[in-house]
């Protein structure tokens, strides 16, 4: 049996709640196209490494790996600001909002990341690695520009502190992320 995974960040409360805001406005939702769906604000994280399908006598290894990669880097501030979208703002199958300060961290805690789990079978990301939190999906490949102009992200600020494995439960009602774990992050090498 297996499960399928992914490690990540997950947003705190506040900055959920003060995005969903934003996305709620009656402008923005006028502007978004009928085959747009939202994700639920509880989804909302910013993903590190998708693992796919795990298989159980491996989960135990996948732990250790984000504890170690966890171990590599300190905790540090991130700022969410700016929409986007993923294919291209005329063909979109993603929108997201971007991270405005972090993601140099970010992007360093992921390849610690790869660095752990691909003795264990996991592929490294080929792309660079660029932060971001997806909010809702399209079903077909829709224009959004209007819609991304009509999204305004104040910087949102939140404190990073800790790695966590998800757990996806797809349904036909949609994905429902389960944490199964966290690890602090702490830089090891700054201890005395």
């Amino acid at each position: 049996m297996s499960q399928r995974l992914f490690v990540g960040i997950a947003l705190t409360e506040p900055v959920r709640d003060a995005l969903a805001g934003c996305l709620l406005e009656q402008r923005v939702r006028e502007l978004a196209p009928s085959a747009l769906r939202w994700l639920p604000p509880e989804n909302w994280h910013l993903t590190l490494q998708f693992l796919g399908a795990v298989q159980e006598d491996r989960i135990a290894a996948v732990r250790a790996a984000c504890q170690r990669a966890a171990l590599g880097q300190g905790g540090f501030e991130l700022e969410l600001a700016g929409a986007g979208a993923f294919g291209s703002p005329r063909r979109a199958r993603i929108v997201w909002i971007g991270v405005a300060r972090g993601d140099d961290q970010l992007a360093a805690l992921a390849e610690s990341l790869f660095t752990q789990t691909e003795p264990l079978g996991f592929e490294r990301e080929q792309r660079a690695y660029r932060g971001h939190a997806t909010v809702a999906r399209l079903k077909t490949p829709t224009r959004v520009e209007a819609l991304l102009a009509a999204i305004r992200v104040p910087p949102l600020s939140m404190a990073v502190h800790e790695l966590t494995l998800f757990r996806s439960h797809t349904s036909s009602q949609g994905a429902r992320y389960e944490p199964l774990a966290s690890w602090p992050l702490v830089d090891i090498r700054a201890i005395p």
